[in-house]
């Protein structure tokens, strides 16, 4: 009877470490989304107008794949 019980009690820690788990990493993926856009944009600033739009276009798209890609 106290195995149905440890069983029960290691299916829950699991479930909840997987909570944990997937809520760190939804923070570490948006963390590393901020991070990739704040780079090409101070980039842009350095290049000229036709090279920072198409950086920018690129950056666009490259974020929007990024998240239906999930």
């Amino acid at each position: 009877m106290f195995d149905f019980f440890a069983k029960v009690l290691g299916f829950l820690e699991s479930a909840f470490s997987f909570l944990i788990n997937f809520i760190e990493n939804l923070f570490l993926l948006l963390e590393l989304l901020v991070s990739s856009i704040i780079f090409p944009l101070t980039l842009t600033g350095f290049l000229p107008n036709i090279l920072g739009t198409a950086v920018l276009v690129f950056l666009a798209i490259a974020v929007v794949k990024f998240i239906l890609g999930r």
